[in-house]
């Protein structure tokens, strides 16, 4: 019924106000304020990655870089195209600069990562562990995911 209600409202707004707010990106069930927004005070929907990015001078701060390191908490076949580390990847390949990502869970093929543009995961996991003693124990197993990833950079680098 709330799928029904929200199309219904969706073609009110439409004959109303001229805004078609159902088939904009981000203006569906999930975005509703945002859809109510553009519809009665004239707003806008923008990528909240890209405001970060562009508020932080991303495209600037890649002039010399050699790799971008992001991370996430999470990353699976949902979420390959709406978080920040693709943003991010997206955003960086277009200046030739590859992404990395450490990663509290990964659960995708490398081969879904990689077309989605971060060029490889590393999961800060070590071993079978509980989400509890992984959460309190967040800070030593990012360092250590990063040390390997390092080692890693360094070991790329021998001839």
């Amino acid at each position: 019924q709330l799928e029904v209600g929200l199309q219904r409202l969706s073609e009110l707004v439409h004959q109303l106000m001229g805004v078609g707010v159902r088939t904009t990106p981000g203006g569906g069930a999930a975005g509703a304020f945002a859809a109510g927004l553009m519809a009665f005070a004239n707003g806008r929907i923008q990528s909240g990655v890209d405001l970060i990015l562009d508020y932080h001078h991303f495209d600037d701060l890649l002039q010399d870089a050699a790799l971008v390191l992001t991370g996430e908490g999470r990353i699976d076949s949902q979420t390959l195209s709406g978080k920040g580390p693709f943003g991010i990847a997206r955003r960086a390949a277009l200046q030739g600069v590859r992404t990395i990502a450490l990663v509290g869970t990964l659960d995708v093929d490398e081969k879904s990562l990689h077309a989605a543009g971060i060029w490889s995961a590393l999961p800060i996991v070590p071993r079978p562990m509980s989400l509890r003693y992984a959460l309190k124990n967040a800070a030593a197993l990012v360092e250590n995911a990063a040390l390997r990833l390092g080692y890693l950079l360094q070991l790329s680098a021998v001839k």
